[in-house]
């Protein structure tokens, strides 16, 4: 097999992080993926996820072609596609506030990744924790 999942229409994508967290679910509802021998053989439309995050700079998030991106493959059952997912997976940028990107491309049983990518944003608002360490003072 050599002929990636077909694209039809863009499932829409979310992220629902929680407050302050990197941490949270990735779900994929709608449109139309199908991979004609996956599906005969599985019942299912395609065997998993390839997803890739990035930070976005200047308001703009790289291409999804961009040679940045760290790919990951994910499996997820295609009939209530959800993950537990990090923003920060593949980036080598420290945890920070700010507005991360977050691309999937959807892969068959045999490994071929869609030709078609979709993505979304998430602003995540981190507040610094204040650690206070006392002063020690030692005589001699």
């Amino acid at each position: 097999d050599t002929d990636p999942p077909v694209v039809s229409s863009n499932p829409s994508i979310t992220f629902s992080p929680g407050t302050g967290l990197f941490t949270g679910t990735l779900s994929l509802s709608g449109g139309s993926v199908t991979d004609t021998i996956y599906n005969a053989q599985t019942g299912k439309n395609y065997w998993g996820l390839w997803v890739a995050n990035a930070v976005q700079n200047g308001g703009i998030c790289p291409a999804d072609t961009a040679p940045e991106l760290r790919w990951g493959a994910v499996p997820v059952d295609s009939a209530s596609p959800s993950i537990g997912w990090n923003v920060l997976n593949g980036l080598k940028t420290p945890a920070a506030s700010g507005t991360y990107c977050t691309y999937i491309r959807f892969l068959d049983g045999a490994g071929n990744a869609s030709t078609t990518a979709i993505s979304t944003t998430t602003t995540i608002s981190m507040t610094a924790s204040k650690i206070y360490t006392p002063i020690v003072f030692g005589q001699r």
